[in-house]
């Protein structure tokens, strides 16, 4: 009879080594980026995301245990944490601390040793154990590390049908997945905030500018699908990266300031920043100032004096009369401006109007790492900000003078500039600026900074001024330190350009504007003391130069939220429901796209960089944290049931060899495939901790 128990025996459901030692390889990590974090900001949040995880792993714990008492398998201990017994409860032996004798009575030579208790001993020991990492069930007659100890009791695990055996081991995923559906269903009726899937930014040169996308436009349906509630930016960020290569993805718009939707077949490309397929935009931002302390504003101001009027918490209400209400229409105001000052309108957190006059400034595009020129020249550079006590403070330096010389360079551009300021610490050297119509010339000292040398300043293209800085193009004839004063349209292979009739001109900004006006032209600059003029043809690659520059104002803004709510509890209900399918899908094509190389293995994370996402996550509100706990559990309920030894998934494949053969694999070949999956899950958690999780924590 023995024998014959024996030969059923098969590797599933939770054994208190196996599941023991791996949740020690997800936890202990996790327990150490704690302790770090404890030290940067306090127990508190620290806490409650320990206790988030081990919820989710105890309610996994859990489903186990409810179906292996439903079906009769005896269940030795139930332990919430793992490691040593703290304390714990069993039936007839009420409650007690430090380690207990589990299982069934003693015997001695067949015979029962009779236990001194007023009450039937209970099976399971209900325990707290001293790791406060999830939990485990010990069902009888199993160590998945140990498959030789197996017992005969018909209340084994091992004697029970093939059928119940995959309800119990199912039961833990199915757990995770109602606890999910529940999570959401509560969020989603007191009200949680999601950035809205509305277009903060759109890169150069993307798929969502090839596709005529702009900024301020609202996504309303991803692939014709509408969901409950709003769409959000979330929602836009997984179609992108979770799509398979080459694709094209319908995206159904509201236009900025329009109401009639449009669509946009949209083909996502792999970005080298983030290792995934996207569309090229950036989260929408709202028309809100920071209420930051009072301590931040001379920081917030330090390379724009003018934001000092600009109140903390703030909301902007019109811009040169005209009243926005999104940042979209802020934003083509400033577009619309070529340099010319914006007079915003704003109503403090207090509830009084203000107003201030804004420069804007031309700036690179997103996704634009450098200055772009302007029809093929560059400007000079100009201070724009000053650090205090450094050497730029102390040499007399200004924001708004004009860089002509550093050093042996003349007008530099600004990598020549922090190369030279790098590579000279704790030394003297000249300095030529234009300040004021005037020429002037100091010494500064180039401090030392994390070994390199630091001047202390900010530098940006002199938008505002008629200079020429460096100039790459020789054949042009134009000369670093040159100044034009007007612009004309012009004839192809024009010269005499006393016939020309010239727009006086002042700075950049207005050449850009000209130039912008008429694309696809022949301009003549005229410049100062020159007879001939400096003709351009204005397209080609000199006009789409200039779509790399659009017009900021270098003004602090909140994220845009809005709350993700219904009053109804049969839409709350729907609602989870979809957002549980939708993040089920979202998992697998997760791990579809690392099999074809959509998702680079830097990006995934595992209980470390999860729990460092939580702690942040913790600042935006208990009901933010409640939603992500709700998609890790969704995704311990997917990763879970994956066919991998040691997880449920592959104990379910052995059920399922178990049934198909009409028998169970050899002892020894289970022992050694539960092994060497442990070592292979323990390998990926390792390699994924130090090389992305910990890298991520010390970055941020």
């Amino acid at each position: 009879m023995r024998n014959e128990k024996k030969s059923r025996r098969s590797l599933s459901g939770h054994p208190p080594v196996g599941r023991g030692v791996l949740l020690l390889t997800l936890f202990v990590p996790l327990f150490v980026a704690s302790i770090l974090t404890h030290f940067i900001n306090g127990v508190g949040q620290v806490a409650l995301v320990i206790i988030g995880f081990g919820v989710l792993v105890f309610f996994h714990e859990l489903g186990h245990f409810l179906a292996a008492k439903s079906f009769k398998i005896r269940c030795d201990v139930f332990s919430l944490g793992i490691g040593p017994r703290l304390c714990g409860w069993r039936k007839g032996k009420g409650f007690s601390f430090g380690s207990v004798p589990i299982g069934p009575p003693a015997t001695t030579d067949g015979v029962v040793v009779p236990v001194v208790a007023s009450k039937p001993l209970g099976e399971t020991d209900y325990r707290i154990a001293w790791l406060p990492f999830g939990g485990y069930v010990r069902m009888l007659g199993q160590d998945d590390l140990d498959p030789t100890k197996v017992s005969a009791d018909p209340a084994s695990f091992t004697n029970k049908p093939i059928w119940q055996r995959m309800i119990v081991i199912s039961a833990g995923v199915v757990m995770n997945l109602i606890l999910a559906f529940i999570i959401f269903v509560i969020v989603f009726r007191v009200g949680v905030p999601f950035e809205p899937a509305v277009i903060g930014g759109v890169e150069y040169n993307s798929p969502a500018m090839k596709a005529g996308l702009q900024v301020g436009d609202r996504i309303i349906a991803i692939n014709n699908r509408k969901p409950l509630g709003f769409l959000e930016f979330s929602d836009l960020k997984m179609a992108s990266a979770l799509d398979t290569p080459g694709k094209p993805v319908r995206l159904t718009y509201v236009p900025v300031g329009g109401a009639t939707p449009k669509s946009a077949d949209v083909v996502p490309t792999m970005s080298k920043a983030t290792g995934f397929l996207m569309f090229g935009v950036a989260e929408p931002q709202s028309l809100k100032v920071p209420n930051v302390k009072a301590k931040q504003l001379p920081e917030l101001a330090l390379f724009q004096p003018i934001l000092t009027k600009v109140k903390p918490g703030s909301t902007i209400l019109a811009a040169n009369g005209q009243p926005v209400s999104s940042y979209g229409q802020l934003y083509q105001v400033a577009q619309r401006c070529d340099g010319r000052p914006v007079n915003l309108m704003l109503k403090s957190r207090h509830g009084d109007k203000y107003s201030v006059n804004l420069m804007p400034i031309l700036e690179p595009a997103l996704g634009i790492m450098h200055f772009p020129a302007i029809l093929g020249y560059q400007p000079l550079m100009e201070v724009s900000g000053i650090m205090p006590a450094t050497g730029a403070q102390k040499a007399g330096l200004k924001p708004g003078d004009l860089i002509m010389r550093l050093g042996t360079i003349n007008y530099p551009d600004w990598t020549q500039i922090r190369q030279m300021c790098s590579e000279n610490p704790n030394q003297t050297m000249s300095m030529k600026i234009w300040r004021s119509g005037q020429t002037h010339t100091t010494v500064v000292h180039i401090g030392k900074l994390n070994g390199k040398g630091f001047l202390g300043i900010e530098a940006v293209p002199a938008y505002a001024s008629n200079f020429f800085g460096r100039v790459a193009d020789r054949t042009s004839h134009v000369q670093p330190g040159e100044r034009f004063s007007g612009v004309a349209l012009a004839a192809p292979g024009a010269k005499n350009a006393s016939v020309m009739k010239y727009t006086p001109i002042k700075n950049w900004l207005e050449l850009y504007s000209f130039a912008r006006a008429h694309p696809g032209s022949h301009l003549a600059i005229q410049l100062v003391g020159r007879h001939l003029p400096l003709m351009i043809n204005n397209s080609g690659p000199t006009w789409a130069a200039l779509k790399e520059l659009h017009f900021g104002f270098g003004l602090p803004l909140n994220p845009l939220t809005q709350i993700q709510k219904t009053s109804s509890l049969s839409t709350a209900l729907a609602m989870g429901i979809d957002h549980t399918i939708r993040w089920i899908i979202n998992t697998y094509l997760t791990l579809r796209g690392l099999g074809i190389g959509t998702v680079s293995p830097s990006q995934l994370h595992g209980v470390v960089g999860v729990a460092a996402v939580s702690y942040q996550l913790e600042s935006q509100g208990f009901m933010y944290l409640l939603y992500f706990m709700g998609l890790i559990s969704v995704n311990l309920a997917v990763i879970n049931f994956l066919p991998l030894p040691v997880l449920d998934g592959g104990m379910f494949v052995m059920l399922l060899l178990e049934k198909i053969r009409g028998r169970p694999l050899p002892l020894k070949v289970q022992a050694g495939i539960q092994i060497a999956g442990l070592i292979l899950i323990g390998g990926v958690f390792l390699y994924v901790t130090v090389f992305n999780d910990i890298p991520m924590i010390f970055h941020h």
